[in-house]
């Protein structure tokens, strides 16, 4: 992933409880809260990235989480 890449965040975390403890989860988000938006800075130690969402947001979202769609050139 660089800058100027469409992308889509397709796995979120959840808390879980299983015999009284809390854990976190990931897990594939359905297909409707999945969100596209286009990356307009990259971290630098971290595997994190600022995004601009559709929905004119700049929200922060770890490589891991996301796809790529369409690669800038």
């Amino acid at each position: 992933m660089k800058i100027g890449d469409q992308v889509r965040i397709v796995t979120g975390k959840r808390s879980i409880r299983r015999d009284s403890v809390r854990t976190m989860e990931a897990y594939r988000l359905p297909e409707e809260k999945q969100r596209i938006g286009t990356v307009i800075k990259m971290g630098k130690s971290v595997k994190q990235m600022t995004v601009l969402t559709q929905e004119g947001k700049v929200k922060f979202w770890f490589n891991h989480q996301c796809e790529v769609i369409n690669e800038s050139r």
